[in-house]
């Protein structure tokens, strides 16, 4: 813990903290001020409630048995799915059209307020992730200093005086990366209407005010100008520097085997398959249950009414209404997956040898990650716009290159943070020995680090294209006329409430994200066994 503390990052992180602080207090308007104040409190408040759920997700992970592994895998695709499949699911529910307002006849009148939704919908989304956090702590000491501890004093000793203490700078972390997610994401936040940085940036685009919005500096009496933008893309690349950092210094393994306790605890399974419940079954179960739904006259009136035989029929309208939008948004996956894997196995491979690489490879995550999404691709559109050649022109209006540019910026620093990973388990003796004997980088790449590994690539790919299908925030603003997408599809449908078939895309894109990304993981861990 003290190393922690000492680390220069954290050092950074406050400094920049600090800065953002007095900014916020002394220098911002009252309309910047505002929107900081909605970045922060909605990141941090989610943060904690994704810690809740997260800590009780690790605790079921950390048993024996077939249950603990089938939630580990749960908990690495929820980790994966994109934050508007969590409002979609949601807002099934509670929603102004949702399934329970539907039922009590007060449409419209959403159960939970604006606010406490996102805070909600983020806490949730971002619960997995946290689990994946700590257990990666977890993993780090193999709780051998609680089961020394058990020796001589009992549980409760043992948690407040080592546990927590061991555990504490990855609970930090967890909340800072549920953090930055929140600083990234725009679903929830367009939805339910919560002014934050990466909201207004989109909200510029979409009023067409996006030159206004960064047009002054200091801020003016009105306006939004680079002061808020600038100190808190700061704050968000400081917390994205420390996550990297604390990153660089663990072993990144995800092995069921390796993780869990040696002995299991039926409280533990009980938190854990409470959370799996909150975190994955209800959300999923509210996009079913609403996709069931049916508008029938009865007396003459229009009425919602349950009918099991409308999922079937839901789900065979979206493969048949929204066929383009599946085809470009697989399209843009592919190709974004391609790029990313190619470009981070090349970039790994060669930052492990010249430290120059490795500072490029470390500042381009840590630069991407502070960018929200809207900034990336409003920077993008801008940039297309001042083009003058025709051949440039013609790519970015009538092509995906856009779309796909964007989307492998937004989604490139967990990517990048994976297969770096990968890179560091490689056998550093071997591609010495290797290099004395002649080999050279690219020799080394495919004979050395790539050959018998070619499963674990393919489910680091899978692990891509997952991402590349969910990603909204990015693409948004860039796709072309006359082209469209799922994800933005499904934005566009949320805006009008969670009805059948907004429930029904909901489902089939969870579905496919899910699917792949569960494979994805499969054919990692199966390297790993077989290795």
């Amino acid at each position: 813990m003290i190393q922690f503390v000492r680390d220069w990052k954290t050092v950074v992180w406050c400094v920049v903290s600090a800065v953002l602080l007095g900014y916020w207090i002394f220098f911002a308007t009252p309309v910047s001020a505002a929107i900081i104040s909605n970045t922060l409190a909605l990141a941090f408040l989610a943060a904690l409630l994704a810690l809740l759920f997260g800590s009780f997700l690790a605790c079921g992970i950390m048993n024996h048995g077939v249950g603990a592994r089938m939630l580990l895998v749960a908990t690495v695709v929820a980790a994966l799915l994109p934050v508007y499949i969590y409002v979609s699911a949601w807002d099934s529910a509670i929603g102004k059209l949702g399934w329970i307002t539907v039922i009590a006849r007060d449409e419209f009148h959403p159960v939970l307020t604006r606010w406490l939704s996102a805070i909600w919908i983020h806490g949730v989304a971002g619960a997995s992730q946290v689990a994946i956090v700590l257990l990666i702590g977890w993993q780090a000491g193999r709780g051998q200093y609680e089961e020394q501890g058990l020796m001589d004093v009992g549980p409760g000793a043992v948690f407040w005086n080592i546990s927590l203490r061991r555990m504490l700078p990855y609970i930090f972390v967890s909340m800072f990366w549920v953090m930055l997610v929140c600083c990234r994401e725009i679903a929830a936040t367009d939805i339910y209407q919560i002014g934050t940085i990466a909201e207004q940036i989109y909200l510029g685009y979409a009023l067409g005010q996006s030159d206004q919005l960064l047009a002054i500096w200091p801020d003016g009496t009105t306006g939004v100008g680079y002061g808020v933008h600038l100190v808190t893309i700061a704050w968000t690349g400081a917390s994205g520097l420390l996550f990297l950092g604390w990153l660089a210094q663990v072993d990144l393994d995800l092995q069921p085997n390796r993780i869990v306790a040696k002995k299991s605890r039926a409280w533990k399974a009980l938190l854990g398959w409470l959370a799996f419940a909150i975190v994955i079954v209800v959300p999923i179960g509210n996009l079913i249950f609403r996709t069931c739904f049916v508008i029938e006259l009865i007396n003459g009136a229009p009425y919602r009414v349950f009918r099991i035989e409308q999922l079937p029929h839901s789900i065979t309208r979206v493969f048949t209404d929204y066929r383009p939008e599946m085809i470009w948004s697989l399209l843009i996956g592919l190709a974004g997956a391609t790029l990313l894997i190619s470009i981070t196995v090349i970039l790994s491979h060669v930052s492990a040898r010249q430290i120059a690489w490795r500072g490029f490879l470390f500042g381009s995550i840590v630069l991407t990650l502070a960018l929200p999404g809207p900034l990336i691709g409003t920077s993008l559109l801008k940039f297309s716009q001042s083009l003058t050649n025709r051949m440039l022109i013609h790519v970015f209006d009538r092509t995906i290159m856009g779309p796909l540019i964007a989307s492998s910026l937004f989604v490139w620093p967990m990517v990048a943070m994976l297969v770096w990973q990968w890179f560091r388990q490689t056998n550093r003796e071997l591609l010495n020995q290797s290099e004395v004997d002649g080999a050279g980088t690219w020799s080394q790449l495919f004979s050395i680090v790539l050959s018998g590994r070619l499963l674990q690539l393919l489910g680091f790919y899978l692990l891509a294209l997952a991402l590349m299908l969910g990603e909204l925030s990015a693409c948004q603003t860039i796709v072309p006329a006359g082209m469209d997408t799922l994800p933005r599809l499904t934005l566009g449908l949320l805006h009008s409430g969670v009805e059948e078939m907004t429930a029904a895309v909901s489902l089939v894109t969870a579905t496919v994200i899910g699917t792949i990304a569960c494979l994805g993981f499969v054919l990692l861990s199966q390297h790993e066994t077989t290795r």
